[in-house]
């Protein structure tokens, strides 16, 4: 470099002269300009980070300056599960036996209750989407052992499953369904019927082997192809009509608005005994064997899962506005999550969809959906409120469930739960009408579970800051009734404990209190896990909200303000003088303020800093007589970083996190 800071001029810059990139070097050495008491006009200070933020409409933390003080709260959980990085403060990313259905609380998901047999044994496996079934005021399921299949009667004084019918050497449990005065099950291609629930009398040959629905006088039944119905299951059936094409096997039959829909491995269709209509078409070229299993109808719409991890809401009324609601568009990076829907149930309320583990080992999950709105939009918000492992489990498949009311008082959602060797049905016990779980005497809670909220950055994804506490407001809590925070930093896979809570509340966790490095937890990202925890199931820990506060803290940049002389023959600081001459100094500052490639600043003490020139403005300087006129620009440049670097005059303990000048 031909010119040097310190030595031949105060401060000397470089930048290119095409103003494009650092190739084909400008260098430009500069004396600085005196103000009006004699000091050379040299000023540096820290430039202001983020713009200033005020509004007098909405008052929230948002408003908080940034590096003094930054906020993330929650209150609210309705938007669902499934957001990985935090945006809307009503979504969270995983919920493990919690519920977050209601406004303003979290709290522990319902528990779930295992049934058997009289004498605790457990029952066969219930192989059809509608192996459940009420009749006669009494809750039936049908399921086989690999052996024989039973038909059990739920006996609710006694609490525990008494069969009724036992149909030997058959492992065919192919529907039960309620149809006027019978309960009638459909049996290897036989069908049966009873008027008691207690004593079946056979008509063979129907060729019923995938299932039943009810569409308004007629019970309809499909085998493998075809569709037929009767008016009574003792008298004869209808002639089979084939449904769709012949290579895809009917899997499913809802009845929707009095419309009798198929469902096929290839398609879904309606049909009313002298029209069929395929409704999917394009499902012909999406054959799945799961294709249509889990059909439901809820408020005038159909719900259908659809292969491997689908689920459809489709209107009757307008098909165009088919629209895909399956919990596997937000499970993408949950690991331990199935995608598969194997049943639907729904109440008054809420849509139920029981997600089947695609693998031994995984859980089981039943998740509560809707339509709300969210934002000025509509959405369809899915909650977890329940799983369970499957672990000791040596047939994870999962095919039935069943919303109930004949026991009387709450509604009960049945699941065909797995046990150690054959399948125990399992019961939620459900809030009655829009009664908030907690408010529901009735209601019983699992003792743990907890939430996991998305990813925080405050959106600036690359950026450290420092965590500093943790606030939570929660009511109903003791020593034995508590919350438990922990959380997790960047890409550690691991949490770390910041705190129990037993009080209720608020109640403020400082991550000063952990035993860490400066005492305090940096990084550019956090993520917390909130766990519940009761020791009676009348009762649940209540959260109202939690809030975590923090700083943000750029790297500091410098702002460097001065002002340099133009004129020819200039002084010099080694007592030469400058060969440079006023106009190409001029002419090269404007270069500089074009360019769109940070220059380099050489300062008074040597040391370089990447720059670009915010402004320049530009003066002339009256001389006595017989001295040349000059002219002072007066320029402000901001520091750019280009990767961070290391000046060697402050050393490598430099931190940009916690530097200042």
């Amino acid at each position: 470099m031909d010119f040097k800071s310190g030595v031949t001029h105060d401060i000397v810059l470089i930048g290119s002269k095409n103003s494009q990139g650092p190739k084909d070097e400008l260098q430009t050495g500069l004396m600085l300009a005196k103000d009006d008491n004699d000091k050379k006009m040299w000023r540096v200070a820290e430039a202001s980070t983020f713009s200033p933020r005020i509004s007098t409409t909405s008052a929230e933390y948002t408003q908080f300056p940034p590096e003094q003080e930054m906020v993330v709260a929650w209150d609210n959980w309705r938007d669902g599960f499934g957001q990985y990085k935090h945006s809307n403060p009503d979504a969270y990313f995983e919920a493990h036996g919690v519920d977050t259905r209601y406004s303003n609380q979290l709290i522990l998901g319902p528990l779930l209750y295992s049934t058997a047999q009289n004498g605790g044994a457990a029952l066969g496996r219930a192989t059809r989407w509608n192996a459940f079934a009420e009749a006669f005021d009494k809750l039936y399921l049908f399921a086989n052992d690999g052996t024989d299949s039973d038909i059990w009667e739920w006996d609710a004084t006694n609490g525990y499953w008494v069969s009724q019918e036992t149909f030997s050497a058959s492992t065919n449990s192919d529907g039960l369904c309620a149809f006027a005065t019978w309960l009638v099950a459909a049996v290897g291609g036989s069908v049966y019927y009873s008027t008691d629930g207690a004593a079946y009398t056979e008509k063979a040959s129907t060729d019923v082997r995938k299932g039943m629905a009810v569409v308004k006088a007629n019970l309809w039944g499909v085998d493998a192809l075809s569709a037929r119905s009767c008016t009574d299951p003792s008298g004869a059936w209808g002639t089979a009509d084939k449904i769709g094409e012949a290579q895809a096997d009917c899997t499913g039959l809802l009845c929707l608005n009095d419309i009798l829909y198929v469902g096929k491995e290839d398609g879904l269709y309606s049909w009313d005994d002298t029209t069929q209509i395929a409704l999917l078409p394009e499902y012909a070229r999406l054959k799945n064997d799961y294709n249509f299993g889990a059909m439901i109808g809820w408020y005038n719409r159909g719900y259908f899962a659809t292969g491997e991890d689908g689920l459809l809401c489709y209107d009757p009324a307008n098909p165009e506005s088919t629209i895909d609601i399956s919990p596997s568009l937000y499970a993408a990076q949950i690991t331990d999550i199935g995608v598969r829907v194997a049943s639907l149930q729904r109440d008054d309320n809420w849509l139920y969809a029981v997600l089947a583990p695609s693998a031994q080992g995984e859980y089981l999950y039943v998740l509560a959906g809707r339509w709300q709105s969210s934002g000025g939009s509509t959405i369809f918000a899915w909650h977890p409120i329940l799983e369970f492992d499957t672990s000791n489990t040596a047939d994870v498949s999962f095919e039935a469930s069943w919303l109930t009311t004949v026991q009387g008082g709450n509604p009960r959602l049945w699941l065909a739960e797995s046990g150690t060797t054959k399948h125990k049905p399992g019961y939620i016990i459900l809030s009655k009408g829009h009664q908030n779980p907690k408010d529901d005497t009735n209601y019983k809670f699992t003792t743990t579970g907890h939430l996991i909220t998305s990813w925080v950055d405050y959106g600036f994804v690359d950026i450290d800051k420092a965590w500093l506490y943790f606030t939570i407001e929660a009511d109903n809590l003791t020593s034995d009734r508590y919350v438990e925070i922990s959380f997790r930093v960047d890409d550690e896979t691991t949490w770390t404990y910041l705190g129990q809570v037993t009080a209720s509340g608020k109640t403020t966790l400082s991550f000063a209190d952990l035993s860490v490095d400066l005492d305090f937890v940096s990084g550019r990202k956090i993520q917390f896990k909130v766990a519940l925890t009761t020791d009676d199931a009348d009762e649940t820990p209540i959260i109202k909200s939690f809030a975590m506060h923090s700083v943000l803290r750029a790297q500091v940049k410098r702002l460097f303000t001065f002002g340099v002389r133009c004129a020819d023959n200039l002084l010099l600081l080694n007592g030469s003088t400058d060969r440079q001459r006023g106009s190409q100094i001029a002419t090269n500052l404007n270069i500089y303020r074009q360019s769109t490639w940070p220059i380099e600043l050489y300062d008074v003490d040597g040391n370089k800093w990447d720059v670009c020139l915010l402004t320049k403005e530009e003066s002339f300087v009256t001389k006595p007589e017989g001295q040349e006129a000059e002219r002072i620009f007066y320029i402000t440049a901001i520091e750019q970083v280009l990767g961070f670097k290391t000046p060697a005059s402050i050393g490598g303990g430099y931190n940009p996190l916690l530097w200042q000048e």
